[in-house]
């Protein structure tokens, strides 16, 4: 597998990303979000050799198909990251950066319960509002009619987005797999096509440096006993929160490792943080098997629990 098709974007030192270092060209963007195996987003780029195509995916497994069908076909104009993708195109994206966002046969989540689970929310569309090009689109392929609708009425209350078609079993230039086989059975396919009017201003959290948080602290000056009491504990502050999972420690007392959960608006992490002995000092910091974005909760963290092991 060629990974220079693959990128990594928690590892960036600023934000947003600069996509004309990434591909070695400036190009217009395509953003492809949940691409599955890869074959749309692999026949889309092959189609279009003078665009640029980013594409996000929750799946390992399908990253790694992805990456391979790239490969094997030299396809030279995609990039790969395995992220969560509407997150992704609210910070890693300028504003009028993208020309085009698809998004084919997402998971539905249809229960009420899980509406925060779903790609095309009310936040997601203002996030198409910032980084789409002026006259950009937003494609939605779907064989859940009601997920088509719901979109649908959610674009029809804005005033920087507008509904261009909703259309029932079009002819599409490229079709999925899962598309060519629904078709096959007789079942039916939305597509809802929607483009941006003017550009609004959004909140992002990760504009800027992202500094790699870690804290050093005198042994003398420490409570390391405290560190037992964080297990299932929530911290907050504001807009910030994380929780402590577990705690476990060395034979030797002198390292503890830490299992948090951190949550960001729409994003959460899961990842390790260090405390160790070093010298005179006890470390705080990200475990170096963990490659979280750097986002405020994920810092708190890191300061928080510093401060309550300090005397």
């Amino acid at each position: 597998m060629n990974y220079d098709y693959f990128f990594r974007p928690q590892l960036f030192k600023n934000y947003p990303a600069n996509w004309e270092y990434l591909f070695n060209r400036k190009a217009p963007l395509v953003v492809e979000i949940g691409f599955g195996s890869g074959e749309y987003l692999e026949a889309l780029a092959r189609r279009n050799p003078d665009k640029n195509f980013v594409g996000f995916e929750s799946s390992l497994t399908s990253v790694v198909k992805a990456l391979r069908r790239l490969t094997r076909n030299k396809i030279e104009n995609v990039r790969l990251s395995l992220a969560d993708g509407r997150f992704s195109l609210r910070e890693l994206f300028e504003d009028e950066s993208v020309e085009k966002v698809i998004v084919n046969f997402p998971c539905p989540w249809s229960r009420k319960r899980h509406e925060d689970k779903r790609i095309v929310t009310p936040e997601f569309l203002r996030t198409l509002g910032a980084v789409l090009e002026e006259n950009g689109t937003f494609e939605l392929a779907t064989d859940d009619l009601q997920y088509a609708e719901r979109a649908r009425e959610m674009v029809e209350k804005l005033d920087f987005l507008a509904l261009e078609e909703f259309l029932i079993n079009p002819d599409r230039e490229i079709k999925t797999r899962y598309e060519i086989k629904w078709l096959k059975y007789g079942r039916k396919i939305y597509f809802v096509r929607i483009r941006k009017k003017y550009t609004i201003k959004i909140e992002r959290i990760l504009e800027g440096e992202s500094d790699m948080p870690h804290r050093k602290i005198p042994k003398d000056d420490v409570e390391i006993e405290k560190l037992k009491t964080f297990k299932n504990q929530v911290f907050k502050e504001r807009k910030k929160v994380f929780v402590v999972k577990e705690v476990f420690e060395n034979s030797s007392g002198d390292y503890f490792v830490l299992k948090v959960i951190a949550s960001d608006s729409d994003i959460q992490q899961h990842y390790f943080v260090d405390v160790c002995l070093k010298g005179e000092n006890w470390m705080i910091k990200l475990d170096s098997s963990s490659i979280p974005f750097r986002t405020p909760s994920v810092k708190f963290s890191i300061d928080k629990i510093a401060d309550l092991i300090s005397k």
